[in-house]
């Protein structure tokens, strides 16, 4: 615990001043989240959003490492409680708010609503949650850009995505009845 928070520390000493590479820091930050089996996760998820609001070169690489952490939720999570849990809030969240980097949305969209969610707490289901609907907005936005009509089997696939968020959404299906989702702005 005390050498996690250290490097933390060190890392995020005078505003990141002494970081040459923001690509490097993420790196750092999600091999910690890895690596750290102390309560940690909490100070890990404010630097990982901290840094993307801050350095917008960062942006397309945050969002693809998000990615990559989303898709290797279990290892952030275990039985005992331990581990960085609320590094999945970061990575939803970087993943929701900067879409327009995703490359492949409807496998976003996938690990964003998959099943297993359902163990998470309930501010990080309402982000993940919040993080698909937003994703799949930008996707249906880009894949209808300047076109009026779109053929039916098209719209069928998307909408199969979309009922299937609207399935994880609903309280009869979720672990906590008061799952409250924010707007944002």
């Amino acid at each position: 615990l005390t050498l996690a928070q250290r490097i933390l520390a060190i890392l995020q000493r005078d505003a990141y001043a002494r970081i040459p590479d923001f690509a490097w820091l993420l790196s750092v930050l999600v091999d910690l989240a890895y690596v750290a089996r102390a309560p940690i996760g909490a100070q890990l998820r404010d630097a990982l959003v901290d840094v993307c609001l801050r350095v917008r070169a960062v942006r397309p690489y945050a969002s693809q490492l998000m990615v990559r952490v989303l898709a290797d939720a279990s290892s952030f999570v275990d039985d005992d409680g331990d581990g960085c849990g609320e590094v999945l809030w970061a990575a939803a969240w970087i993943v929701g708010e900067y879409r327009v980097e995703q490359k492949d949305a409807h496998r976003v969209i996938g690990y964003l609503i998959q099943p297993s969610i359902k163990f998470l707490p309930a501010d990080t289901i309402a982000v993940f949650l919040q993080s698909a609907m937003k994703v799949f907005g930008y996707w249906m936005y880009i894949t209808c850009l300047g076109i009026d009509c779109l053929p039916s089997h098209v719209w069928f696939r998307r909408g199969v995505a979309f009922s299937r968020i609207v399935r994880a959404v609903s309280p009869s299906r979720s672990t906590e009845a008061n799952i409250r989702i924010s707007r944002e702005t």
